[in-house]
């Protein structure tokens, strides 16, 4: 799977959510998006 983009966790465990990954999930000001663990694997969803 080809990487989108990277984002780093800085020490309060806050990271920024990058500008390609936002403009493919169409995530704006005030969304909430979902951590959600499949098979090992953590993947990060809109919450419609």
């Amino acid at each position: 799977m080809p990487v989108l983009a990277r984002s780093k966790v800085w020490h309060n465990g806050r990271t920024t959510i990058p500008k390609e990954v936002r403009a493919v999930l169409g995530i704006n000001d005030g969304d909430q998006i979902e951590w959600v663990l499949e098979n090992g694997e953590i993947k990060v969803r809109k919450n419609e």
